[in-house]
């Protein structure tokens, strides 16, 4: 028998049990029960450190041997530096100047170049100075819409539509099927998804699906998922075509079907 992640107490879970959220009749846990009947307990936040006690007259200070620096020892004799003046003083002659030819100051001749004797030009720029545009503000996003339909949304022609199911990565003709078929009533869309196996892919659906554009209550639409499934009825072009592109990468199986509700 199993024993629930959260209290440790044995819990019964049948095969109806397998791929759901199974609560525990002890502690009132939520926890999920995957293929093999062994229960997952959903990511949750570390527990908080206990704080420190500090009532208790603890100090930061920790005992420890208080470091004395070695006393130096002065009572040596200390030696005194003596210059020695045995060296004796060289006599230095002034040498005479020569007035050699080799050593007479040559005279300064002008250049006769006339260019290099032109005073320097000014540099003359004729470049056209360059208006700097200020700042531009960003554009903000619109709020999508979701009462509106898909049509409005793309201008492209819209096939015949045809009910399918798609296991490719490929959901290109999402909006073509949504925007089909829009003068004959008010459209509703009926989205399955298969393949809820495992805590993780619980999660991330979790995740994809909580929007408050959508305005759906995700715990309770979560609590119908059965045998990894989940079925949702009643969705909007906008919001089918929404959540279908945002769960469309991970490893489920997604099928859909258009529901034309006659007007009265």
């Amino acid at each position: 028998m199993a024993s629930c992640p959260s209290c440790h107490q044995p819990v019964e879970i049948l095969d109806k049990h397998l791929g759901t959220l199974f609560t525990c009749s002890h502690c009132n846990a939520v926890f999920f029960v995957d293929w093999n009947g062994q229960p997952e307990m959903a990511q949750h936040e570390p527990e908080p450190e206990a704080p420190a006690d500090f009532q208790g007259g603890q100090d930061f200070q920790q005992p420890g041997n208080d470091f004395v620096p070695p006393i130096q020892d002065f009572s040596a004799a200390q030696e005194t530096f003596t210059p020695d003046n045995s060296i004796p003083e060289q006599s230095y002659q002034d040498q005479p100047y020569s007035n050699d030819q080799q050593y007479a100051e040559q005279a300064y001749e002008p250049s006769q170049d006339p260019e290099m004797n032109a005073p320097p030009q000014e540099n003359v720029s004729y470049a056209e100075p360059v208006e700097v545009p200020g700042d531009v503000p960003p554009m903000e996003e619109a709020p999508y819409d979701f009462s509106q339909t898909l049509d409005s949304v793309n201008s492209q022609p819209a096939s015949e539509p045809a009910p399918m199911s798609s296991d490719t990565a490929d959901f290109s003709d999402v909006t073509d099927f949504a925007n089909a078929d829009t003068v004959s009533g008010p459209l509703a869309y009926t989205v399955t998804i298969d393949g809820i196996e495992s805590s993780r892919l619980l999660a991330q659906l979790r995740e994809a699906m909580t929007d408050s554009r959508f305005g759906w209550d995700v715990a309770g639409l979560l609590a119908n998922v059965g045998g990894g499934r989940l079925v949702l009825r009643g969705l909007t072009p906008a919001k089918a075509s929404v959540l279908i592109n945002r769960i469309k990468y991970l490893p489920f199986k997604i099928s859909w079907r258009q529901d034309v509700l006659s007007g009265s």
